[in-house]
């Protein structure tokens, strides 16, 4: 029923070869999502220290749809 397999071998070099889908290598777009996280991030202590428990509820909606839409543009390869 089982096949044999060999163990997987160990090596100290970094893996440089195809990682799979879309690989896991940085694309050029990547540095922009992770600036425009810590925009939105800033923007929500902001608005906490402002605008009270009511401005953070709105704001908890407002970001929850951002970065839905963020990881849909992701996703897509945009």
């Amino acid at each position: 029923m089982s096949e044999d397999h060999t163990p997987p071998t160990e090596s100290l070099e970094p893996y440089t070869g195809e990682r799979g889908w879309k690989g896991l290598s940085r694309s050029e777009g990547e540095g922009a999502a992770f600036a425009l996280v810590a925009l939105l991030v800033v923007i929500a202590v902001l608005v906490g220290l402002t605008m009270g428990a009511a401005g953070v509820g709105v704001l908890f909606v407002l970001l929850t749809f951002v970065s839905l839409a963020i990881l849909v543009v992701i996703s897509m390869g945009g």
